[in-house]
């Protein structure tokens, strides 16, 4: 029987277990917050702090690591993230916030810092540049680093096909996915999720947004290649 897979922070920014013999919880929101909204968030999902093997962190946008300190105290459990977002987080500081369009840039030079970071200071316990196996930690899946939205990006992908992804896609809008108008580089972006599906991904969970079926993406990535062709 496959994993059990749900948003345990819902809202703006989606978090998500999963569980297994073990949980693995991937992100941890926006919001900041101790140890008493830690243990709420848990208990309202029915999440054990004691059943948490593992915290992943997909990418070091301050969206994204709200409730990881908290996290991390509550469960005891370690924090598992790529080197490059663990270098963001241990300064206190976001990973790259690179807009796709001009317009998108223009607007970020001029955001006040605050407004794109997320002034978090977590040290990561697990630091990895290449995939990794999560059997371990009591799920068949495997992490992968997917560059693209952040040079620091990483996606989970279970062995039955669901893929965790981050910010690679987002659905802002009803109906209306996109790949991330946020991409430190764009074409590694649609690479990544292309290496996804041709490793069996059947149905993508991004957190701004409901789960996409493999065909959706098979679409945005062709649409994005063929932009990239045509120059």
């Amino acid at each position: 029987m496959s994993e059990s897979l749900h948003p345990f922070i819902r809202g703006f920014s989606k978090a998500y277990a999963l569980s297994g013999s073990s949980t693995i919880l991937v992100d941890a929101g926006p919001s900041q917050g101790g140890i008493s909204r830690a243990r709420r968030r848990l208990a309202s999902a029915r999440i054990d702090p004691k059943s948490v093997a593992l915290i992943i962190l997909t990418h070091g946008h301050g969206d994204h690591v709200g409730l990881l300190a908290a996290l991390r105290s509550l469960t005891g459990a370690p924090l598992m993230a790529h080197r490059n977002a663990a270098a963001a987080l241990a300064e206190g500081r976001d990973e790259a916030v690179v807009g796709r369009t001009p317009a998108l840039r223009r607007l970020l030079r001029i955001l006040p810092p605050a407004a794109v970071g997320s002034r978090t200071t977590v040290d990561v316990d697990r630091i990895i540049e290449d995939e990794a196996d999560l059997s371990p930690y009591g799920v068949e899946a495997r992490l992968i680093p997917t560059p693209g939205h952040t040079d620091g990006s990483v996606s989970l992908l279970t062995a039955d096909g669901r893929a965790l992804i981050g910010d690679m896609i987002m659905e802002f809008l009803p109906g209306r996915p996109r790949l991330s108008l946020i991409a430190s580089n764009p074409r590694a972006l649609a690479d990544s999720l292309r290496q996804l599906l041709d490793r069996g991904a059947r149905t993508f969970y991004p957190s701004h947004g409901r789960p996409l079926d493999r065909t959706v993406v098979e679409r945005l990535v062709g649409a994005a290649s063929r932009r990239t062709a045509s120059g």
